[in-house]
C-alpha cells in the first residue's frame, strides 16, 4: 500500500484506518460459517480454521506494524528519529 504525507497528519490516524481498514472489513464479511459453510466435513472445518488463523495473523500483524509506524512518527516529531 502506498501512502502520501498527508496520510500521517495528526499523529498517522488517517494512515492507521487507511492501513487497517481493507483486513479487518475481510475479516467481518468472512464469518466462520461462511467459509466452512452450513453443512460441512472435517476438511471445510479444517480450512476454515487455517483461513482464521491466518485472518488473525494478518491482523495482529498489521497492529503491530501501524504501532512502529506511529512510534517513528513520534520520534520524528521529537527529532530523535535515527
Amino acid at each position: 500500500m502506498a501512502f502520501s504525507t498527508g496520510d500521517f497528519g495528526s499523529g498517522g490516524s488517517h494512515c492507521v484506518r487507511k492501513f487497517a481498514t481493507p483486513t479487518l472489513l475481510r475479516a467481518d464479511a468472512e464469518t466462520y460459517a461462511d467459509i466452512a459453510g452450513a453443512v460441512h466435513d472435517l476438511e471445510d472445518e479444517s480450512l476454515a480454521d487455517l483461513l482464521t488463523d491466518v485472518t488473525h495473523a494478518e491482523i495482529g500483524r498489521d497492529v503491530e506494524e501501524i504501532r512502529d509506524i506511529k512510534a517513528a512518527l513520534q520520534c520524528l516529531a521529537s527529532g530523535t528519529y535515527v
